[in-house]
């Protein structure tokens, strides 16, 4: 199943059924995957988590906020967020492209569209407000981050902002990454390494493996890079990354961050 790696045959001896509800359903009731809460100091290094809360806390103030035309975030609340400084874009930071609007930002975009699919808010006459679950997780920081992190793996389509095919690489089998990370994380290691066993293992799992991106070993490395630690993982704050470019996924080098081990746990399988 695995490459000629030692450590990677200690995964192995999990057990068959270990991995699959780990890749199958990393959040049902017999994944060995869970997740902890956070102290308040760690809340405070979640990016995406405190950029969400900040724009709930916004439209709870206001009661409900006025959208564009398009159902967009208005200019002005934009610039707020971005320069918040909770999450910034490679792009505009490097000068690339400029921020103007809530689609020019890759990561206030994804905020609006993770609030959209949640219910967490709710839209009438083109008006932005909360709804009584997200007036509930307001003081849930810890439900709420749960709640987020499911949203993105489960709901979310990791393919949006990018121009791969969209055949499930990285939502499909991510609690699978998040096994890996635990075990291999504590060092820095080529992003491509996750990449390989991912594809070496998750497709053994589906009942249709992954079509088009396979066809390029190269390629779907590339789209499973980016997805997962470029545009999922490092938003929460539970790794770093040595080498952001994203055009050349192949030279990142991933390890995970002290916060990883308190938010990520597993299951020690002793069969």
């Amino acid at each position: 199943m695995f490459e000629n790696n030692e450590n990677l045959f200690e995964l192995e001896k999990q057990g068959i059924e270990y991995l699959f509800q780990i890749i199958k359903d990393p959040v049902g009731e017999r994944s060995p995957l869970f997740f902890k809460n956070l102290e308040k100091n760690g809340l405070k290094k979640v990016p995406i988590l405190n950029q969400i809360l900040y724009l709930l806390n916004y439209i709870n103030e206001a009661g409900e906020i006025p959208l564009t035309k398009t159902g967009n975030l208005k200019t002005d609340l934009v610039d707020e967020l971005y320069n918040q400084g909770f999450l910034y874009d490679y792009e505009i930071e490097e000068g690339i492209t400029k921020l103007y609007g809530q689609e020019s930002s890759l990561t206030i975009n994804l905020t609006k569209i993770l609030l959209d699919i949640s219910d967490l808010t709710k839209k009438r006459h083109n008006k932005y407000s909360l709804t009584k679950r997200g007036q509930e997780l307001l003081d849930k920081p810890n439900q709420l981050l749960q709640y987020i992190f499911h949203l993105f793996g489960e709901t979310f389509n990791m393919a949006y902002f990018d121009g791969y095919s969209d055949d499930g690489i990285g939502n499909v089998g991510y609690g699978f990454t998040l096994l890996l990370l635990n075990k291999f994380g504590n060092e820095y290691r080529k992003a491509f390494f996750y990449a390989e066993e991912y594809l070496n293992v998750v497709p053994q799992f589906l009942n249709k493996p992954f079509d088009s991106l396979l066809e390029d070993r190269n390629l779907s490395k590339r789209a499973y890079v980016l997805r997962t630690f470029h545009r999922f993982l490092n938003f929460f704050g539970i790794i770093e990354i040595e080498n952001k470019e994203i055009i050349r996924p192949s030279e990142s080098k991933i390890k995970t961050t002290p916060l990883f081990n308190k938010f990520i746990g597993f299951v020690v399988n002793h069969n």
